[in-house]
Order: structure tokens, then C-alpha cells, then sequence
């Protein structure tokens, strides 16, 4: 198969392009992460993580 650019024509983008508007998921989770963090409540969730671990 042979690729005949004549009737084949790039078609390029169609419309408007805008960008991403979603927010990166890693930097959503690192930023939750750390105000957790800096408010004391990741040490809190990793204590209660420990202690059941502990249990089993």
C-alpha cells in the first residue's frame, strides 16, 4: 500500500485549540499531602495506620 499524498491531504486541526484545563494530578495529591502535613493530620492517619497494623 503506498501512501498518495494527492488524494491524501494532511487535514491539520480542526477548530479552536485551547489548553488543559484539568490540574495535574500529582500536584494535586503532593499539595493535599503536604496541608496535611503541615497541619498535623498525616502524622494522625499514619498513627492509626501503625497501631492497626500492629493489631493484626
Amino acid at each position: 500500500m503506498t501512501k498518495n499524498t494527492k488524494w491524501n491531504p494532511p487535514l491539520g486541526a480542526w477548530g479552536d485549540l485551547y489548553p488543559i484545563a484539568e490540574p495535574d494530578m500529582l500536584m494535586t495529591i503532593y499539595n493535599r499531602l503536604h496541608d496535611m502535613e503541615q497541619r498535623g493530620e498525616l502524622s494522625v492517619i499514619v498513627n492509626v495506620v501503625v497501631a492497626q497494623d500492629v493489631k493484626s
